[in-house]
């Protein structure tokens, strides 16, 4: 099975949390896992904005951060939800053994 494990190097916490899932899913002998830093794939200028602006609204203005994630948390059930009435969406089923 492959398994992507996609993070943002935005902050060191996304980045940490992806390194040890993927150090735990590397231990599945059936899996082919790869860590994969999603700014590396998208133009310079934007992934400045993008890091540069997250630790600003982080560090100096974390209501409209709050704000911004929660908008964001919502936009992205409500297309998990439309994938899931569409019947695109593939499910992965992890079990601890």
């Amino acid at each position: 099975m492959k398994i992507a494990i996609i993070h943002a190097s935005a902050g060191s916490g996304h980045r940490t949390a992806a390194e040890s899932v993927h150090a735990y899913l590397k231990k599945c002998p059936d899996c082919e896992v790869s860590l994969i830093d999603i700014l590396e794939y998208v133009d310079a200028p934007f992934a400045r904005v993008y890091s540069k602006g997250y630790f600003f609204l982080a560090s100096h203005v974390r209501f409209l951060w709050y704000l911004l994630f929660i908008f964001a948390r919502f936009t992205l059930i409500k297309r998990r939800g439309e994938c899931l009435q569409q019947g695109t969406r593939r499910e992965i089923h992890c079990v601890d053994a």
